[in-house]
């Protein structure tokens, strides 16, 4: 996106290292891109999962508003699987597949709806066992009945997301909720493996 950029750095209170994503000085003077953006590290920190990102801190520095967070080492799931068709072997597959759905039982437990989750958000960190999955960038989510900060900011009949990951009611500009996502988890998972 236009407007962001991430950056690895140190927290200097911890020596942890963090990603920091920023939302550009002239996009952090709308006011609807701003909430946008401190809403998303919101609706992101609700989600205490080990395949969700870790947000540590959001704020502003000199004008730049930023999410703080945590660092990851590895590679997205569309990086492993490519444009060009390529497949995880099964075993593979179905793993990813396993913590891809275990961090989404949590997710809807708490009513969060990602709306977005494609192959480039979901990272695979290299982990002693193989890949741990981690799910990020929940900039199109919202929590249920989560009210103004954490609620939808999109009206019905606005389609938002990426074309071959949206379910039908989100392809036809309806109400979305956590089946959403599910649609979304079955294609994705359909792509890194079929």
């Amino acid at each position: 996106h236009r407007d962001l950029h991430s950056f690895p750095t140190r927290r200097s209170s911890d020596l942890r290292e963090v990603a920091i994503k920023v939302l550009l000085r002239g996009a952090a003077a709308r006011a609807d891109a701003r909430r946008r953006f401190e809403r998303e590290a919101r609706v992101a920190s609700a989600l205490r999962h080990p395949n969700a990102v870790e947000i540590y801190d959001v704020g502003e520095e000199e004008g730049m508003v930023y999410i703080a967070m945590q660092m990851l080492r590895g590679q997205t799931l569309w990086d492993a699987i490519g444009e060009e068709g390529a497949t995880l072997p099964m075993a593979v597959a179905l793993g990813v597949a396993a913590q891809l759905a275990d961090v989404l039982v949590a997710a809807h437990a708490i009513g969060l709806v990602h709306r977005d989750l494609k192959p480039e958000n979901v990272f695979l960190e290299d982990a002693d066992e193989g890949w741990r999955v981690v799910v990020v960038d929940f900039g199109l989510a919202f929590i249920e009945g989560g009210g103004g900060e954490l609620g939808r900011m999109t009206r019905e009949g606005l389609v938002v997301g990426t074309p071959p990951y949206l379910s039908p009611e989100q392809a036809g500009g309806l109400t979305v909720g956590t089946p959403s996502d599910i649609y979304a988890f079955g294609c994705e998972i359909g792509r890194a493996h079929v």
